[in-house]
Formats: structure tokens, sequence, C-alpha cells
């Protein structure tokens, strides 16, 4: 399973926690060329995708998590500078990964790698 942003949420949610409203708001930029910084932790399916230990990522959403509410639940995989979780898998699973950012509308390549690394473990 790959969760990107609502799918991100729902997967907590099927995991048995949640996800809380940015009342900042300093997640919310429906703006495809706006991008902020992520701390991405290595030995984890994003690392070995992206291969830098930060990454601009875009950031289009009002549903936010906290490491309180992923970490019982699933590995975290990267963080915002200010702290929320923006990716995490769950281990004892096949292939479970959620992404709070659009990878699907970043020119990079990643969604692309993404999916053909979901699309291999599917396959086994």
């Amino acid at each position: 399973v790959i969760g990107i942003c609502d799918g991100f949420n729902n997967i907590l949610r099927a995991l048995g926690t949640n996800v809380i409203e940015d009342k900042t708001k300093s997640h919310d930029y429906y703006d495809k060329d706006y991008r902020h910084n992520v701390k991405i932790e290595q030995n984890s399916i994003i690392y070995d995708l992206i291969k830098k230990d930060n990454y601009l990522v875009n950031s289009i959403h009002r549903m936010v998590a906290t490491k309180e509410l992923v970490e019982p639940y699933a590995k975290i995989t990267s963080y915002s500078d200010d702290g929320l979780v923006e990716s995490f898998e769950v281990e004892n699973k096949k292939f479970v990964v959620g992404i709070k950012w659009h990878p699907e509308l970043m020119d990079d390549g990643v969604v692309d790698e993404l999916f053909k690394i979901f699309i291999d473990k599917s396959d086994n």
C-alpha cells in the first residue's frame, strides 16, 4: 500500500491512530512551486529512493501527524523542520508507506521509482 496525502491519513486511521488539523496552516500551500525541507531518516524506503538526508517537498494539506500519533504504530521515515511527520513505513507488512507530500506533482522521478519498488514488492 502506498498512501499519499489523504492515503497517509487513512493508513494511520486503519492502524488505530489519527491525524490532527494544522490550525497554523503552515503546511497548506496549494502552489506547485512551493517547497519546504524534510529530514529523511536513513535505513528507510524513502531514503533508498531519494538518497539524501534532506529533501524539498510540496505541502498541500490541512491535516498533520505528530511523532506521538505515529511512533507507536509505524516507523517514522521523515520529518518537516517543524517536527511533523512527513512519511512512515509499517515494518511488519510487505509494503506499507505513507507520504504526506505529493510526489506525483514533483518532476524529479521519485514517484516513478516509488511505484517500481511497490510493484516489485507486490510481485514477490
